[in-house]
Parts: structure tokens; sequence; C-alpha cells
């Protein structure tokens, strides 16, 4: 079953990415896109999800240039096929702002995470929403605006990282309150 494979593929890029070997997740992406695209086409979110895993893999690379075409295409084939407002945008628009941040280009980073954190209930999705808002914490941070909400965000992410036992994640969130 090639849904089951290509899933299959970005669960492993995502381990992968926990263990923080991108070489590995990039391994997995780029064994998902081909899937993705044949079964799915260009527009799907399973295409979309697979370019947002594989320029993670490359910001973690250091490939900034490329981790940004596959970010806006994610986002792009997201936006063409669900509507610029569409709760998918929560699952590649966290690579484009990570990327962007990479880059220097924190207002930019913290216009999409802005815009994703309106879409993204806390009750039907509160990890990813956490996610969401430990990034736009880092985000407003450095850009020393708002400092005070960038530590309430951060407090709220590790609260629920701690609720859902997602140790990792704790422990990241926790290291970077507790450095500020």
């Amino acid at each position: 079953d090639q849904e089951g494979v290509l899933l299959a593929h970005l669960d492993l890029a995502l381990i992968e990415r926990a263990r923080g070997d991108f070489a590995a997740m990039r391994v997995h992406a780029e064994a998902a896109l081909p899937i993705a695209v044949e079964v799915f086409g260009e527009a799907h979110l399973y295409t979309a999800a697979a370019r947002a895993v594989r320029s993670t893999a490359l910001l973690g690379l250091g490939d900034l240039a490329l981790a940004e075409r596959d970010a806006e295409a994610a986002v792009a084939a997201i936006e063409a096929t669900y509507g610029k407002d569409s709760v998918w945008l929560s699952e590649v628009i966290d690579a484009r702002a990570d990327i962007r941040r990479a880059q220097g280009r924190l207002a930019d980073a913290r216009a999409d995470l802005e815009r994703v954190l309106g879409l993204v209930d806390a009750r039907n999705a509160p990890l990813q929403r956490a996610k969401l808002e430990f990034l736009l914490a880092q985000v407003l941070w450095d850009l020393d605006q708002d400092r005070g909400r960038a530590r309430a965000l951060a407090e709220t992410a590790l609260a629920t990282f701690t609720r859902a036992g997602a140790a990792p994640d704790m422990k990241k969130v926790g290291a970077w309150l507790r450095a500020r």
C-alpha cells in the first residue's frame, strides 16, 4: 500500500528529527515525496507535508536555500488546495517560520506564526499548538519584542508538554525558560 509506505517514511523522518539525525530525516522525506506526488499529486496535503519535512531536514543540514524552496512550495500547495485560512497550514507553516528565523527574517517568521496560531485550537491540537507557541516565543525573544508574552507563550507550551508527558519538548522549553 503506497499510502502506508508514504506515512511510514514520514513517521520515520520525524523520529530521526527527534534523534537529531537530519541526514536520515532527509532520506526518509525524499523517499516519501515521490510517492506523495505520484499517488496524490502536487497539491495534496501529504505532498505538502513531505516537502515541509524535507525542508526541516535541509534546515538541520544547513541548506537554507533548498529548505526555503520546499517550505514555500508546501505552504503554497496548502493555500491553493485548502484555502489561505485552512487549519492544514499548521502542518507546514511552522517549517517555513523556522527557516525564516534561521535566515534572520524574524518579522516574517512572526507573521507566519501569529497567522497559524489563530487557526489552531488548543483543545483539538494541543501539542501542535504548544510547538507553535514555543516557536513564536523564541521569535519574539529574538526580536526583542514583547518578552513578557514570549515567556508566557513558552510557559503555556511547557504546561501542555508536561500534561502530555512529552519529555523531549519539556526539556527543551524548560532549558529555554531557565536561560531567560
